[in-house]
């Protein structure tokens, strides 16, 4: 949908979502291991545990959100340092400095992913992931173009659309 835009905006997107989803797995990695944690401790019939090791999660993943959020903010300025073109540094700031307030919710939605994996439940979270894909095209129309909006917002638009799916 940005590429409809022109070509600074498909390159800006295109940097900065890469980048953004870099950042995205490098978390995913770290949260991953709350499923084995879960499963072992079912498997050990240690049910106390299970409540306590999501409680942890959910503290791990605001936590872990805190430097995510800092370094994705940070991500143009290093672009402009490394001498990416300004124009599209700027751009790509715009949707970064969208989308970095879903990264807590991002995080939160992983934890619970890993929980119900292991609590042999994850219909819930395909769900929600497939659902995820048609919406989010849904609000990025929305929210690039303007339609039933005041303005269109561009590239902050995609920014906007994704927190909503994150959260």
């Amino acid at each position: 949908m940005i590429g409809k835009m022109g070509v600074v905006h498909l390159a800006a997107m295109a940097l900065g979502g890469s980048s953004y989803v870099t950042i995205l797995v490098v978390f995913i990695g770290m949260l991953t291991s709350v499923g084995v944690i879960i499963s072992q401790n079912i498997g050990s019939n240690n049910l106390f545990y299970v409540g306590y090791h999501l409680q942890n999660s959910f503290f791990l993943s605001f936590i872990l959100s805190i430097p995510g959020f800092i370094f994705v903010w940070l991500i143009p300025d290093i672009l402009f340092f490394v001498g990416e073109n300004p124009q599209v540094v700027e751009l790509c700031e715009s949707y970064l400095h969208s989308a970095v307030w879903g990264l807590p919710g991002f995080m939160l939605f992983i934890v619970l992913k890993e929980y119900t994996s292991a609590i042999k439940s994850p219909h819930m979270t395909m769900w929600i992931s497939i659902s995820a894909i048609p919406l989010n095209a849904i609000f990025n129309y929305i929210f690039i173009y303007g339609f039933f909006l005041d303005s269109p917002y561009g590239m902050s638009g995609v920014g906007y659309s994704s927190i909503i799916i994150e959260w």
